[in-house]
């Protein structure tokens, strides 16, 4: 290094030698990057036995919801999907709030009674 800087003359040779230097350590850069990303990946696409823990939770809880009478499934999942209040939800329906209330009620108990038969394993 220290010979290389000894031959550096003029601002030409300066020049060329900041950008060669500059190159290399760029691409020493994006070959950690690269490595550091396909780290990042791998760990992403591992399966933990969380994450199938929870695959399990999920897919149990949309077979309970799908289990649902049409209308008590209707309601439920107005309520929590798409986040409308207990009038919204009676007037898109075009029924009363007790109702909403008693379809959203069953759609509960219903949907905890899978569930324990599923934590109960």
């Amino acid at each position: 290094k220290k010979d290389e800087i000894d031959r550096i003359h003029s601002l030409e040779n300066y020049l060329f030698f900041m950008v060669k230097n500059r190159l290399i350590n760029d691409r020493a850069k994006k070959e950690r990057v690269k490595k550091h990303c396909a780290c990042i990946m791998e760990q992403f696409t591992e399966s933990t036995p969380d994450d199938i823990g929870f695959r399990e939770i999920e897919r149990d809880y949309k077979a309970a919801v799908s289990e649902l009478s049409p209308r008590t499934r209707q309601t439920y999942l107005l309520k929590n999907q798409g986040q409308l209040k207990i009038q919204a939800i009676a007037k898109e329906m075009n029924i009363s709030q007790s109702v909403v209330k008693q379809h959203l009620g069953n759609a509960q108990k219903r949907i905890r009674e899978k569930m324990k038969l599923f934590c109960a394993d």
